[in-house]
């Protein structure tokens, strides 16, 4: 697609006259990149107000998420690189590229110390820092503008114990929440932050039956793994909601006989389940129909040689192509339908592999 350049600062003022303003924003601005956005903030005041608006940012996030050519979708790579030589090595660095163009990987300025990613939600991301206090951050990313902020310290009695971080997009309400769980045996704290209200409150009495494990946040609700002690090897999935204080449990993919072993996620905006069998792993994705919840399955990648060592298997994308982006333990693989091949992303590259995200360039503020 062609490079969009604008030259004369006169010119959204002299179509905005003869345009309706929502084409005058598509001509102009919708289609930049987001780095010569931020550079045409400083063309004049009217340019700064429009870009600046909720309403065009809003617009311009749902534009380039919903673009067919997904020239605004790029990877987001987590590193932790010599781990084993200092402490202070095993700090998260960042790495992106673009998504469909094979183009290099591009260090990104990040906020310091960063030692959990915990989730991408609507052109954010929320990271947790080490602040050498025996505490730590929760922050608040844009990847694109490399814009932070550092959110308001949670109070918890249980802290330091077995912590479980979550992020959304409550699309309902229009606001990120931050969800943070503390645990010891059977007794639990949960909190909530809203970037509405830019303030914790704390869930009472939260329905914990046991240990959550594998925990996810999907559209305002949390989905967690409890191991079923009545029934060994047993793993069941509930739906947790903090609105009304509930916790139910949710029906597990029609995957049949064979399964080694299956592990909760997400993909995209779906809850996901990957499940291992001896000769393949397969994805499925819970899809809504109304009030009916339902699960699909989406692909079936095959164990080759190259998958059949180690634990971590994380379908990423399906590209329109039938090829499936995967990450597996410190590796990010091309998985080529067609020719039934692997192709290494990170080949002759530094450093471990911890996660990987899609995200989308937007202006969203911290």
């Amino acid at each position: 697609m062609a490079t969009l350049k604008i030259t004369n600062p006169n010119l959204y003022d002299i179509l905005s006259r003869h345009l309706p303003e929502e084409i005058v924003h598509d001509i102009l601005f919708i289609r930049l990149s987001i780095k010569d956005l931020l550079r045409s903030t400083s063309v004049c005041k009217s340019w700064l107000s429009l870009i600046s608006s909720p309403d065009f940012i809003r617009t311009h996030l749902d534009k380039s998420t919903n673009d067919l050519h997904f020239s605004h979708h790029r990877l987001l790579l987590s590193r932790r690189n010599n781990i084993d030589v200092h402490v202070l090595d095993a700090y998260l660095t960042f790495q992106s590229r673009s998504l469909y163009t094979e183009s290099t990987w591009l260090d990104l300025d990040h906020p310091e110390n960063i030692v959990k990613f915990v989730g991408y939600s609507n052109g954010l991301a929320c990271l947790l820092c080490d602040n050498y206090n025996d505490n730590y951050n929760l922050i608040l990313w844009n990847p694109s503008t490399r814009k932070s902020r550092i959110l308001p310290r949670v109070d918890m009695n249980l802290k330091n114990l077995c912590t479980t971080y979550g992020f959304c997009y409550d699309e309902l309400n229009d606001h990120f929440k931050v969800f943070v769980i503390c645990s010891l045996a059977y007794e639990h704290e949960f909190s909530v932050y809203s970037s509405k209200s830019d303030d914790w409150s704390m869930i009472e009495d939260f329905p914990f039956a046991e240990m959550l494990s594998e925990c996810n946040f999907v559209n305002g609700a949390m989905y967690g793994v409890l191991n079923d002690q009545n029934y060994q090897k047993s793993k069941i999935i509930v739906c947790i909601d903090s609105k009304v204080n509930t916790c139910q449990e949710t029906l597990q993919p029609s995957y049949g006989e064979g399964v080694r072993d299956w592990s909760l996620g997400t993909f995209g905006k779906n809850l996901s389940v990957v499940c291992k069998f001896d000769t393949r792993a397969e994805l499925w994705v819970m899809e809504e129909c109304g009030a009916e919840k339902f699960w699909a399955k989406l692909c079936s990648i095959p164990c080759m040689d190259v998958l059949t060592r180690g634990k971590d298997l994380k379908p990423v994308w399906i590209f329109v192509n039938g090829d499936v982006l995967v990450k597996f333990d410190s590796k990010l693989l091309v998985y080529d339908s067609r020719d039934q091949k692997y192709k290494d992303l990170l080949q002759n590259d530094y450093g471990e592999a911890v996660d990987v995200y899609i995200y989308v360039e937007s202006l969203v503020s911290p």
